[in-house]
């Protein structure tokens, strides 16, 4: 009986080492694991760090989430630098193995096929510059591509939805137009220090809320009442007959709009240069640039 007892706490003392072994190994493991991983993103090697570090157990490294999820977003924005600074074969590669990435991967393709947009960027004073390029048979059945420049507006109490530049066409006039093939040299469009404030905008329809009439340039507010092509909604400033004041709206029939200031306009929006099919149903290629928040607003979420 005593040999059995003896016997059988052995066993257990031989188990319990084993699974201690086990546990060691397994622990050692998810420990190079984890410094594989630290060390494939560092090399670009994106997806598979993230696929490394969400392997890892959730009770020996409660970071491994979080490290998972840095990977990916480091993935995203290395693909997004390597398509912007025209590295498309490198933007694929990084894209093509996250899902979710799948509109980078279009963009880095179609670029290799000529139609793209680079080097965007905004100055202080509003003046934008990119490179843009569109191959032959781009733009599908109906013609040639669109280029265009959109602004859109973050709720800054002055303008709400998004304008866009309008298209050249047979009725339109070159005065006040970003028409692209004024800028076309060598096969590309390239646009360098143009003023904002220099293009006329065509406002898609009840898309755009202005909210002070003062951001409309003159020559805007003499032709509003004419326009019939698109409707939008027109909310200036009064004042009221017991001096206090208020908002009239005002719903106007109107297609181009001038702006006094852009840049005050759209504060804390967006730029986004965009080549569309002809229809103008399909994106084949945008980049977008960050429009400076108005210095108000900017003190106010500080203090927030």
């Amino acid at each position: 009986m005593k040999k059995n007892v003896g016997r059988t706490a052995r066993a257990v003392a031989c188990v319990a080492v084993l699974l201690l072994i086990a546990l060691v190994l397994t622990g050692c493991g998810e420990q190079k694991k984890y410094e594989q991983a630290a060390a494939l993103e560092a090399e670009g090697n994106y997806h598979e760090a993230w696929q490394l570090y969400f392997s890892l157990g959730r009770k020996n490294y409660k970071d491994a989430a979080e490290k998972a999820e840095n990977a990916r977003n480091a993935g995203y924005q290395a693909a997004q630098a390597a398509l912007a600074e025209g590295r498309y074969d490198e933007a694929e590669t990084i894209a093509k193995p996250f899902p979710y990435m799948d509109k980078i991967v279009q963009y880095a393709q179609t670029a290799k096929e000529g139609t793209y947009v680079r080097d965007l960027t905004l100055s202080e004073d509003g003046k934008l510059s990119f490179t843009a390029a569109i191959a032959d048979g781009a733009g599908g059945e109906d013609g040639p591509a669109i280029l265009r420049v959109l602004l859109s507006a973050s709720g800054n109490g002055r303008a709400s939805g998004t304008a866009y530049t309008a298209p050249k066409g047979e009725d339109d006039t070159d005065e006040g137009y970003f028409v692209p093939e004024d800028y076309l040299k060598d096969g590309k469009y390239v646009i360098a220090d143009a003023p904002l404030d220099g293009w006329l905008y065509d406002a898609a329809p009840r898309s755009l809320t202005i909210v002070d009439f003062q951001e409309l340039a003159d020559s805007t507010l003499q032709h509003l009442q004419f326009m019939q092509m698109a409707h939008f909604t027109l909310a200036y400033q009064a004042i009221m007959n017991d001096g206090t004041e208020g908002a009239l709206l005002s719903e106007w029939a109107c297609n181009d709009l001038m702006f006094r200031d852009p840049m005050k306009t759209f504060a804390g929006g967006t730029v986004t240069v965009r080549i569309q099919s002809s229809d103008g149903e399909t994106i084949l290629f945008e980049q977008s640039v960050d429009i400076p928040a108005a210095e108000g607003a900017a003190e106010e979420e500080a203090s927030q």
